[in-house]
């Protein structure tokens, strides 16, 4: 998490290769590829799910710090279509984040294999 706007900044500006790095997770969960879900695949789908949910809240956060770090500070028309892209590559992330999340959390859902024992070991459930 970021302590200062610098920090918020340099993290800031590898937005768009997370997109990147988001989208292909989201597409390849999009395949047939957690099926059967064994535990060690279960271990493995629920760290991704945690990690795109503290990474979605982490890409706010650092948008929180870096509003409030801006203040009230002008935009040129330069700098003001770089911060909405910022901005769009922002939401962009945490939206996906969220729908990987949603996407595994109904794979261990309607899985056969992670039924019982397996499920209820599971920390993971569908957000409310």
């Amino acid at each position: 998490m970021p302590a200062t706007v610098g920090d918020a900044t340099a993290v800031r500006n590898g937005f768009h290769s997370l997109v990147f790095d988001v989208t292909m997770a989201l597409d390849t969960l999009s395949l047939p590829v957690l099926e059967p879900l064994t535990p060690g695949r279960l271990l493995d789908v629920t760290v991704l799910a945690l990690s795109c949910l503290y990474t979605g809240v982490s890409v706010a956060t650092f948008m929180a710090v870096l509003q409030v770090g801006s203040g009230l500070q002008l935009r040129t028309a330069s700098t003001g279509s770089k911060e909405e892209d910022y901005e769009k590559d922002a939401a962009t992330i945490v939206q996906k984040c969220l729908d990987i999340y949603e996407l595994i959390s109904q794979a261990i859902s309607s899985s056969r294999r992670a039924g019982g024992e397996v499920t209820s070991e599971s920390t993971l459930s569908s957000p409310v």
